[in-house]
């Protein structure tokens, strides 16, 4: 679940673990990730410098030094959106509707006009305030016991389209949520799912396309295996040619959909 699930829930987790058990689990953790993360960016910086050394531009230590400080230009925008720069921080807002489980009567707490929300007259439902000192609550009660069936604690900018006594069947809409997506989310989004499912996508209809690529890719996995050859051959070739790219295509079509 990317940043949220690192640095805000785990964090939880080990503070409940209590001391020092917590403290423990949870430094070696973020030791762990720090490795995770430094080998990682090794293998990520390796790729362009390894081409620019290639193309005979630089020598290998300028042209580390040189990528490695455009990637860390690049990345600040990325460092900002963690709560450093409100505008990088809630770079893009989408809405999201908040569904009932099932059926219901509406009932309200800690709801005061003007201390925990306005009305919007124009478009008939209730607005969170920013400035609330306690966050409202919806309840949802059974129809016939009035037992609570679940509660949603609103937060500043909710949008409550139901009125309290409304009987809500399920899947009724009762609030909008406007859900912000920093700059790290996009770009994680962007580069990590969409441009790796394209880069797949590209890299096997090239190989699997290309006689004689394949029949390098071929003999490069025969050095490592020798008995990859007959039936196995011909079924990679097909896995590559066609089932891989079909495949990829669903991934991304589901990706973009979601």
């Amino acid at each position: 679940q990317g940043v949220g699930l690192t640095f805000i829930t785990l964090p939880q987790v080990f503070e409940q673990m209590g001391s020092p058990v917590g403290n423990i689990i949870g430094g070696l953790f973020f030791f762990l990730l720090v490795i995770a993360a430094i080998t990682s960016s090794i293998s990520m910086l390796e790729v362009p410098v390894s081409f620019v050394v290639d193309r005979g531009w630089l020598r290998r230590r300028p042209a580390a030094i040189l990528i490695g400080a455009l990637a860390l230009l690049v990345g600040i925008p990325s460092l900002l959106s963690l709560g450093g720069s409100d505008t990088f921080t809630r770079f893009i807002s989408k809405e999201k509707t908040i569904i009932s489980p099932s059926e219901g009567i509406i009932k309200f707490h800690n709801f005061v006009r003007g201390e925990t929300y306005e009305v919007d007259e124009k478009n008939n439902y209730l607005i969170v305030h920013p400035s609330a000192r306690f966050k409202p609550v919806i309840i949802i009660a059974d129809q016939t016991s009035g037992k609570p069936i679940k509660k949603i604690e609103l937060q500043e900018g909710d949008k409550v389209l139901v009125r309290e006594g409304d009987k809500v069947s399920k899947n009724t809409p009762i609030v909008i949520r406007k859900h912000y997506m920093s700059f790290l989310d996009v770009m994680d989004l962007w580069f990590g799912t969409y441009a790796i499912i394209t880069i797949a996508l590209l890299l096997s209809m090239y190989v699997g396309c290309n006689a004689r690529r394949t029949k390098e890719v071929i003999l490069e996995l025969q050095k490592g295996e020798p008995l990859f050859k007959g039936l196995a051959v011909i079924l990679w070739t097909w896995v590559v040619r066609l089932i891989a790219p079909v495949a990829i295509i669903i991934m991304l079509i589901l990706g973009i959909g979601e």
